[in-house]
Order: structure tokens, then C-alpha cells, then sequence
């Protein structure tokens, strides 16, 4: 049986996987020869001890070296998957069906590697073609929230140039290019047209690392990733530079009954940040509930009532409706705090 890996790659965003986490890894609970990985670049506490008190899959590293390098740990400590997903810490999965879609694509159409993300982030002489059922889209230039790889894809072309760990990011677009390099494929960035709409939303926070300083081309890259792409590279081997470790959980042992409420919870927070009527002190208290491991009991029932009367939390849930997507705020006798959808 063909096998799959899922990764999230995240630094220093600990809050993204308490609210994203979740969907990839019940799919993957519920699915055969589909395992999740959490890659964290550096050791951020916060996300460590997540991971650790839900059972996450977990890979974190002594130093910050970028993402590139942050894969190239995924790609090292598990070589015998034969595709591989990676994504962005803030990609909200929708539906679930995109991972067995771009599974097949690439065995109908011989892709070894294919992109996501907003429209608006993939350009350069676009062009499209119809291949295994489905419109294709190839572009010269996109971006890597959603990522996707076969096995073979990676043996022929490696991992990560090792040169982006100086800069703590960039890199994929020359990782990307080692496919046309190669004779792969004849366009960098392949998409499938239908996985645009409906099957993740890209949230796009702030980026951990500051680009800012560094000098821009006309494609919207980094100079220095360019400098690197014109040496027309067809391969680098998967390197790794830090000390890094795995806390050995696989995806069955999730406590995925905890994790949905706190995702859930997560989210609406996210939402109520993002619409802007929120009081700062509600959003610490909502935040303080969270985290709060071993409060009494009673205490938070009260304070969490308190807060699902606040004119925000209402205003939140009337935002939700008119997304058709409801939430519902109550509370039960557990150490935790329960947030259900409604149907």
C-alpha cells in the first residue's frame, strides 16, 4: 500500500496549530497509510509542549534554520513515504478530498511535484491544459503554503539548498525549478485549477522572519534565491545542520477528542481578532481559558458564561452565520472548554 505523509511546517506560531492542526490529523487518523507530522523549525516551548500533552507528532530543532531546512528534517527522518504533503502552519483544510486529488493527478499526468495557494500568488506566463479529468495549470513563479511531492520526485532532484539557512527562509522556488532542470516537467509551477476554490483558506499571518531588507527582482524574488536559481541546479543532496528530535508519538495516539475543542475555540478566536469586535480583555480571558490546564472547574463555567453574554462573542456568532459557518458557545463539566458546530 502506497503510503502518505502529512506535514505542518510552523515557527514560533504555536497558536496557528492549536487552531489547524486538527483536520489533517483526523483525516489521517481516518485513513489507511496516511501518517501527520508537525515539523517545528527551532524550539519553540509553547509548541513542544503542545504537542507533547496531545500526543502530536512532533519534529523540533535546537536552532532556527528555515524552512527549507525545516523539510529537509521531514524528508531525512522519513524516506520511505511515497508522497508527501507539506503546509503552511496557517492552511485551514476545507475539504479533504485535495490530498487523494493531487494523488491521483500526478499518477494520471507523471507529476512529480505540484503547488497551492491563493490565485494571486501564481503567475508568469500562465497556460493550462486538460489532464486525468481535471484542468491543469502551469505558471513560472508561485508560492508554498500547500505543497505536494512523490517520492521519486525528491530522488531525483533532493532537498533544500542548504545556502536559504542563512536567511531563515526562501528556497522553494529553486527547489521547484530542479523539476524543469531536470526534464521533469516543462513548467515550474503546476496547480489544479479545481483546488483554488473550496478546499483550504490561506490566512496569511505575519511572517515570522523580515524579508524586508532583502533586495527584490522583478518576478518577486529574493535576489538571493535568483542568484541561486541561475545556476540552473538539477539536484542537492537532503542536508541538515542542527541537533534535532522527534518525541516519537505517531497519529493514532492524538488525543483528537481534546484537540477539536481547542481548535475550535482557536478558531473563533482567530475570527473575532480578524473582524475586529473584540475587546482586548475578552480575547485574554478567552486565551487564559485555554491554557488553563487544572482552574476549578465551576470557575471557568462562570467566567466562560460571562464571556458568551459579551456583545463580541455575540457579534462573532452572528459574523459566523452569515458564513454559514454558526458556532455555538457552551460549556461542560471537563477540563477543557467545548465550542460545537452547529449542523
Amino acid at each position: 500500500m502506497m503510503k502518505t505523509l502529512i506535514c505542518i511546517n510552523t515557527c514560533n506560531r504555536p497558536d496557528q496549530i492549536k487552531a489547524y492542526a486538527y483536520d489533517f490529523i483526523k483525516y489521517c487518523q481516518d485513513i489507511d497509510a496516511c501518517d501527520f507530522v508537525v515539523s517545528l523549525d527551532g524550539n519553540n516551548e509553547e509548541t513542544i509542549e503542545f504537542c507533547e500533552r496531545y500526543k502530536i507528532p512532533l519534529i523540533y530543532s535546537e536552532k532556527r534554520e528555515g524552512v527549507g531546512i525545516s523539510k529537509n528534517r521531514i524528508l531525512e527522518k522519513f524516506n520511505d513515504y511515497d508522497y508527501y504533503f507539506f503546509l503552511e502552519d496557517d492552511v485551514e483544510l476545507l475539504n479533504e478530498s485535495i490530498f487523494a486529488k493531487h494523488v491521483d493527478i500526478a499518477n494520471k499526468c507523471g507529476f512529480y511535484h505540484m503547488s497551492l495557494d491563493e490565485r494571486c500568488r501564481f503567475f508568469g506566463n500562465i497556460d493550462s491544459d486538460e489532464c486525468g479529468g481535471e484542468k491543469i495549470n502551469f505558471y513560472n513563479y508561485g508560492s508554498a503554503s500547500f505543497n505536494f511531492f512523490t517520492r521519486e520526485g525528491i530522488e531525483k532532484v533532493g532537498g533544500f539548498h542548504e545556502e536559504f539557512a542563512k536567511w531563515k527562509r526562501f528556497g522553494h522556488t529553486e527547489h521547484t525549478y530542479r523539476f524543469v532542470n531536470q526534464g521533469l516537467h516543462k513548467r515550474a509551477f503546476i496547480s489544479i485549477e479545481d483546488c483554488f476554490e473550496d478546499y483550504c483558506v490561506w490566512h496569511n499571518p505575519p511572517s515570522v522572519t523580515n524579508s524586508s531588507n532583502f533586495e527584490v527582482t522583478e518576478n518577486r524574488l529574493a535576489r538571493v534565491e535568483q542568484n541561486i536559481i541561475d545556476k540552473k541546479m538539477t539536484y542537492f543532496s537532503i542536508k541538515t545542520f542542527s541537533k534535532y528530535y522527534h518525541n516519537r508519538f505517531n497519529v493514532d495516539d492524538v488525543d483528537i477528542k481534546c484537540l477539536k475543542d481547542i481548535a475550535k475555540l482557536s478558531k473563533k478566536i482567530f475570527l473575532m481578532e480578524r473582524c475586529k469586535i473584540q475587546h482586548d480583555e475578552e480575547i485574554k480571558e478567552v486565551n487564559k481559558l485555554l491554557r488553563d490546564e487544572e482552574g476549578q472547574l465551576w470557575q471557568k463555567e462562570k467566567r466562560l458564561k460571562n464571556l458568551s453574554d459579551s456583545k463580541s462573542l455575540q457579534l462573532g456568532d452572528l459574523f459566523y452565520r452569515s458564513i454559514k459557518k454558526p458556532y455555538k458557545l457552551i460549556t461542560y463539566p471537563y477540563n477543557f472548554i467545548k465550542i460545537l458546530l452547529e449542523k
